[in-house]
């Protein structure tokens, strides 16, 4: 489960310096990256499984998370501390932060994937849909003045 998450999410894409790289463009590539992992066939049959097995077998569900959601939520969180350091975004609980954007990227079309009742998105709705998560945390955390703001 870690290679593939890392092979869909390589940890480079939260290695960007955000003193030096605009928020909207790290963060979209996160978000594009995240978006594909989550969104791919392979996840969703792995999550539906996970479900279905979750009242028999915890372990299994233990150790996706670790190898999965908490890594992927850690290195986001320390791009964002290293965001904060910076000086472009101020967020009291990075953490928190974290699992949010991560969230908000699911949103409901993630949902009506797992219970089968929504094709894929298109080229279009996809980037709409990961630019205004993007555009809603920055609204959130970036720092007025900051350079957090800028192309994707």
């Amino acid at each position: 489960m870690r290679s593939r998450c890392e092979e869909l999410l390589p940890p480079r894409v939260f290695e960007a310096d955000p003193a030096r790289v605009p928020l909207a463009r790290a963060l979209g590539e996160i978000a594009r990256a995240f978006h594909a992992l989550i969104t791919s066939e392979e996840a969703i049959a792995l999550h539906r499984t996970l479900a279905a097995r979750a009242m028999t077998d915890t372990g299994l569900a233990q150790r996706f998370y670790e190898a999965g959601p908490r890594r992927v939520i850690e290195a986001l969180q320390r791009f964002l501390d290293r965001a904060c350091e910076a000086g472009v975004l101020a967020i009291e609980d990075t953490r928190r932060a974290a699992a949010h954007f991560f969230c908000l990227l699911k949103g409901e079309h993630h949902l009506r994937l797992i219970v089968g009742c929504a094709a894929p998105l298109s080229a279009a709705e996809r980037e709409a849909h990961l630019a205004s998560v993007v555009e809603l945390f920055l609204r959130a955390y970036a720092v007025p003045g900051g350079a957090g703001r800028g192309p994707r």
